[in-house]
């Protein structure tokens, strides 16, 4: 009866150990996946500056697949809403990391009115908006006096693999 009861503890505390174990992989599979999130938010926000694709398909990418991913792995609803937020960056950084490494090689240059003209002030720099492929985009100037000076814009662009432009240069322009 002895070495029943002790066969049965020896068991239970293997399983235990693995159920630790498992415990352990999981929470680094956890890390793991916010870090890889937190990179893939910081690569999308950067590459969406520079590619000209409208904003809605975006945001409907990045809801949806943030609510399916984050419906089957995470459990705790306290942190639920920011699964949303950061698993879904990583299926946008996914398609706009596509887009941009299976581009076109060849570049093309576009002359481009500009439609608003802006200022340096607290919050951002001086830049000028333009339109290009029914898509707004806001192109950074180095100060006002090129934003003031300049009438017109040369993208030099690429043609990305999902279809969207990716700028490469841009550059101001005087009449």
């Amino acid at each position: 009866m002895y070495k029943a009861i002790q066969k049965f503890k020896n068991q239970q505390q293997q399983q235990n150990k693995k159920r630790e174990l498992k415990a352990k992989r999981l929470k680094i599979a956890e890390y793991i996946l916010w870090g890889m999130s937190v990179v893939s938010l910081c690569y999308a926000f950067h590459k969406l500056d520079d590619t000209f694709v409208p904003r809605w398909p975006v945001v409907s990418i990045w809801v949806l697949s943030g609510l399916v991913v984050s419906a089957f792995l995470i459990k705790d609803m306290k942190v639920f809403w920011g699964g949303v937020f950061f698993s879904g960056a990583i299926s946008v950084a996914v398609l706009l990391l596509l887009n941009n490494v299976f581009c076109d090689k060849q570049e093309r240059v576009f002359k481009v009115n500009i439609r608003h003209k802006y200022h340096d002030g607290s919050k951002r720099r001086a830049h000028v908006d333009v339109e290009f492929g029914e898509t707004d985009r806001s192109i950074l100037a180095i100060n006002d006096d090129q934003v003031d000076t300049s009438s017109y814009i040369i993208l030099t662009l690429n043609r990305g693999y999902l279809g969207y432009y990716i700028i490469r240069s841009a550059k101001f322009v005087k009449d």
